[in-house]
């Protein structure tokens, strides 16, 4: 109990620390209010959730897009599409290349058991492999 006569006790930093959170609260309430009162505002969050949904289409009402692009800016477009293309199959036939390599020590695993793998014979090498081919 405080006397009454007593000067006022100051505030605990948590104290202010809360009375400073409930006047943010206040200035964000009244600015959501007169936000929520704005026809303009309004307009506009409703064409962006309308936007979300539509996915990349325009909002109707809104200005024309934009001019579409310079030839130049399309032929680099094509340029970076074919080069990523090219790039792809590059990645894809070097796995295939190691594969193919790969087989013969595959096809001598299958076929001598009783050998660890990536021990290479005469015997087990195929006929048409260039390395059967080279000790001839």
């Amino acid at each position: 109990m405080t006397h009454p006569n007593s000067p006022p006790t100051p505030a605990t930093q948590f104290e202010r620390w809360q009375e400073e959170q409930r006047k943010w609260q206040q200035t964000v309430q009244n600015y959501m209010d007169t936000a929520a009162k704005d026809e303009e505002f309004l307009t506009h969050m409703g064409n962006a959730m309308r936007g979300s949904l539509l996915a990349g289409k325009a909002y109707p009402g809104s200005t024309p897009p934009a001019a579409p692009p310079t030839t130049a800016e399309a032929t680099q477009s094509t340029v970076e599409e074919l080069l990523f293309a090219a790039r792809r199959l590059e990645g894809q036939l070097q796995g295939l290349t190691f594969e193919v390599q790969a087989l013969p020590n595959r096809l001598a695993a299958l076929i001598q058991p009783d050998k660890p793998p990536g021990i290479e014979t005469k015997d087990a090498r195929l006929p048409d492999s260039p390395a059967a081919q080279n000790d001839d």
